[in-house]
């Protein structure tokens, strides 16, 4: 009787007490993920003059866009398009940016997989 008691416990917390660490190193990745595509939408200012812009400006950073005359990409290496954060998700791309006003909001939605909540990650500082 004790034993199946403490599995049924085990069975219940088990899962819990992996879900922190898996959780926390989805959000690592995808402050990795902000971190290196914001270093690609840098790159692409300094050879275009200003940030990519418009509906496709993330594919920019990897395909020549046509508004892009000095372009020297492809400034992100990707295989199969855009990455997707690692809940699933497309990453928001904002430019001019809300919290970068003079630059751009790259962000992933974070766990809740929802925009404007605070667990958003991106690439402002956090108060």
């Amino acid at each position: 009787m004790v034993v199946a008691v403490l599995g049924i416990i085990l069975a219940a917390l088990v899962p819990r007490l992996t879900l922190g660490p898996r959780t926390r190193a989805k959000e690592a990745s995808a402050r990795a993920q902000v971190v290196l595509f914001s270093a690609a939408i840098e790159a692409f200012k300094v050879d275009n003059g200003d940030y990519p812009s418009g509906t496709h400006a993330l594919a920019s950073l990897f395909r020549l866009p046509a508004n892009a005359p000095h372009w020297h990409g492809p400034y992100l290496k990707v295989e199969n398009g855009i990455p997707v954060d690692p809940w699933g998700k497309a990453y928001l791309y904002k430019y001019p940016g809300y919290h970068n006003a003079d630059s751009f909001d790259i962000m992933s939605a974070g766990p809740d997989e929802h925009f404007g909540t605070d667990d958003d990650i991106g690439n402002w500082p956090r108060p």
